[in-house]
């Protein structure tokens, strides 16, 4: 019976690893790097909280699945991504405010 299928099955495998795709896909964050830490807001932090942050970046061709990945700072704050893709070659500023 496998053999009926095997041509088909080598096809979609060939595909599937072109492609990084299922058990071929890259690992999730490999290519994926903090470019800039911006931790202390001009002035009075407490008057310009936007002004702290950090830069993401991919470093990478392919596009990168960030949902779920929790960011802490160093007073334990804990930032969760939402369903987010990053895509190739781009950043993303995540920001405290």
């Amino acid at each position: 019976m496998a053999a009926k299928y095997r041509d088909r099955l080598l096809k979609a495998q060939k595909a599937a690893w072109q492609e990084a795709l299922g058990i071929w896909a890259r690992a999730a964050g490999r290519n994926v790097a903090i470019a800039e830490i911006h931790p202390d807001a001009e002035g009075n932090d407490w008057d310009n909280l936007c002004d702290e942050y950090i830069v993401i970046e991919s470093r990478d061709d392919a596009s990168v699945d960030l949902t779920g990945w929790i960011v802490y700072d160093e007073a334990h704050h804990r930032y969760l991504l939402p369903s987010f893709i990053l895509q190739a070659k781009p950043t993303v500023t995540l920001r405290t405010c």
